[in-house]
Protein backbone atom coordinates (compact mmCIF):
# COMPACT_ATOMS: atom_id res chain seq x y z
CA UNK A 1 0.00 0.00 0.00
CA UNK A 2 2.99 2.65 0.75
CA UNK A 3 4.99 1.57 -2.33
CA UNK A 4 1.98 1.96 -4.21
CA UNK A 5 1.11 5.21 -2.52
CA UNK A 6 5.19 6.41 -3.21
CA UNK A 7 4.98 4.96 -6.79
CA UNK A 8 1.54 7.37 -7.39
CA UNK A 9 3.66 10.59 -5.69
CA UNK A 10 6.57 9.70 -7.87
CA UNK A 11 4.13 9.37 -11.19
CA UNK A 12 2.74 12.65 -10.73
CA UNK A 13 5.91 14.30 -9.71
CA UNK A 14 7.69 13.31 -12.84
CA UNK A 15 4.41 14.60 -15.37
CA UNK A 16 4.49 17.63 -13.34
CA UNK A 17 8.83 17.81 -14.62
CA UNK A 18 7.05 17.07 -17.98
CA UNK A 19 4.88 19.84 -18.13
CA UNK A 20 7.36 22.09 -17.06
CA UNK A 21 9.44 20.73 -20.00
CA UNK A 22 6.84 22.27 -22.01
CA UNK A 23 6.56 25.38 -20.68
CA UNK A 24 9.99 25.96 -20.21
CA UNK A 25 10.58 25.11 -24.04
CA UNK A 26 7.32 26.90 -24.95
CA UNK A 27 9.11 30.33 -22.83
CA UNK A 28 12.53 29.66 -24.40
CA UNK A 29 11.02 29.64 -28.17
CA UNK A 30 8.82 32.78 -27.54
CA UNK A 31 11.45 34.50 -26.07
CA UNK A 32 14.15 33.55 -29.30
CA UNK A 33 11.29 34.40 -31.72
CA UNK A 34 10.62 37.51 -29.79
CA UNK A 35 14.27 38.49 -29.75
CA UNK A 36 15.17 37.85 -33.18
CA UNK A 37 11.96 38.96 -35.00
CA UNK A 38 10.41 41.41 -32.85
CA UNK A 39 13.93 42.60 -30.95
CA UNK A 40 11.67 42.12 -28.01
CA UNK A 41 12.94 39.58 -25.37
CA UNK A 42 10.28 38.17 -22.55
CA UNK A 43 10.84 39.26 -19.81
CA UNK A 44 11.83 36.57 -16.49
CA UNK A 45 12.62 33.86 -19.23
CA UNK A 46 16.73 33.82 -18.22
CA UNK A 47 14.86 34.07 -14.27
CA UNK A 48 12.42 31.15 -14.82
CA UNK A 49 14.48 29.06 -16.82
CA UNK A 50 17.44 28.69 -14.00
CA UNK A 51 14.72 27.91 -11.51
CA UNK A 52 12.41 25.35 -13.97
CA UNK A 53 15.72 23.18 -14.82
CA UNK A 54 16.49 22.64 -10.85
CA UNK A 55 12.75 22.15 -10.25
CA UNK A 56 12.59 19.37 -13.27
CA UNK A 57 15.49 17.93 -11.94
CA UNK A 58 14.40 17.21 -8.30
CA UNK A 59 10.31 16.61 -9.81
CA UNK A 60 11.39 14.00 -12.39
CA UNK A 61 14.09 12.15 -10.08
CA UNK A 62 11.96 10.32 -7.69
CA UNK A 63 10.38 8.47 -10.82
CA UNK A 64 13.48 7.16 -12.25
CA UNK A 65 15.10 6.43 -8.82
CA UNK A 66 12.01 4.10 -8.43
CA UNK A 67 11.86 2.54 -11.67
CA UNK A 68 15.94 2.14 -11.69
CA UNK A 69 16.46 4.63 -14.74
CA UNK A 70 19.47 6.75 -13.10
CA UNK A 71 22.27 6.90 -15.34
CA UNK A 72 25.37 5.48 -13.84
CA UNK A 73 28.56 2.88 -14.23
CA UNK A 74 28.01 0.07 -13.02
CA UNK A 75 30.92 -2.16 -14.93
CA UNK A 76 32.98 -2.78 -12.01
CA UNK A 77 29.60 -3.72 -9.92
CA UNK A 78 28.89 -5.97 -12.77
CA UNK A 79 32.40 -7.82 -12.57
CA UNK A 80 31.73 -8.31 -8.48
CA UNK A 81 28.17 -9.09 -9.19
CA UNK A 82 29.65 -12.39 -11.53
CA UNK A 83 32.13 -13.50 -9.00
CA UNK A 84 30.50 -12.49 -5.44
CA UNK A 85 26.77 -11.26 -5.96
CA UNK A 86 26.51 -11.19 -1.93
CA UNK A 87 29.16 -8.62 -2.33
CA UNK A 88 27.71 -6.89 -5.12
CA UNK A 89 24.27 -6.95 -2.90
CA UNK A 90 26.45 -5.51 -0.21
CA UNK A 91 27.83 -2.93 -2.22
CA UNK A 92 24.56 -1.64 -3.51
CA UNK A 93 23.11 -1.52 -0.26
CA UNK A 94 26.03 0.58 0.83
CA UNK A 95 25.26 2.91 -1.76
CA UNK A 96 21.63 2.96 -1.46
CA UNK A 97 22.62 3.94 2.35
CA UNK A 98 24.93 6.68 1.22
CA UNK A 99 22.37 8.14 -1.33
CA UNK A 100 19.50 8.36 1.54
CA UNK A 101 22.04 10.14 3.79
CA UNK A 102 22.89 12.70 1.28
CA UNK A 103 19.62 13.44 0.42
CA UNK A 104 18.32 13.57 4.19
CA UNK A 105 20.90 15.84 4.77
CA UNK A 106 19.70 18.01 1.52
CA UNK A 107 16.63 18.23 2.66
CA UNK A 108 17.41 18.99 6.26
CA UNK A 109 19.66 21.96 4.75
CA UNK A 110 17.32 23.67 2.38
CA UNK A 111 13.97 22.96 4.72
CA UNK A 112 15.27 26.79 6.99
CA UNK A 113 15.98 28.23 3.42
CA UNK A 114 12.33 27.09 2.74
CA UNK A 115 11.06 28.37 5.36
CA UNK A 116 13.03 31.71 5.30
CA UNK A 117 11.79 32.40 2.04
CA UNK A 118 8.04 31.63 2.88
CA UNK A 119 8.17 33.82 5.56
CA UNK A 120 10.09 36.76 3.99
CA UNK A 121 8.69 36.66 0.62
CA UNK A 122 11.96 35.99 -1.04
CA UNK A 123 12.04 36.08 -4.96
CA UNK A 124 14.42 36.21 -7.74
CA UNK A 125 14.22 38.61 -10.77
CA UNK A 126 14.10 42.19 -10.71
CA UNK A 127 11.43 44.14 -9.20
CA UNK A 128 8.76 45.47 -11.22
CA UNK A 129 10.15 43.54 -14.18
CA UNK A 130 10.01 40.07 -13.50
CA UNK A 131 9.78 38.51 -10.34
CA UNK A 132 9.39 34.59 -9.14
CA UNK A 133 8.77 33.56 -5.70
CA UNK A 134 11.67 31.01 -4.40
CA UNK A 135 9.58 28.95 -1.99
CA UNK A 136 8.07 26.41 -4.62
CA UNK A 137 11.31 25.50 -5.96
CA UNK A 138 12.72 24.93 -2.17
CA UNK A 139 9.67 23.20 -1.37
CA UNK A 140 10.49 21.02 -4.69
CA UNK A 141 13.50 19.98 -2.75
CA UNK A 142 12.56 19.37 0.34
CA UNK A 143 10.17 17.19 -0.36
CA UNK A 144 11.57 15.42 -3.08
CA UNK A 145 15.03 14.94 -1.19
CA UNK A 146 12.27 13.72 1.99
CA UNK A 147 10.58 11.08 -0.88
CA UNK A 148 14.07 9.82 -2.04
CA UNK A 149 15.77 8.66 1.90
Amino acid sequence: MVTRLLSWIALVLNAAGTVLILILSGLMNADIIGRGVFSHPLNGVNEFASMAIVAIVFLQITDATAANRLTRSDMVLLMIQKRAPRAAQALEALFDLGGAVLFAILANAVWPLLADAWREGEFIGVEGIATFPTWPLDAIVVFSSFLLV
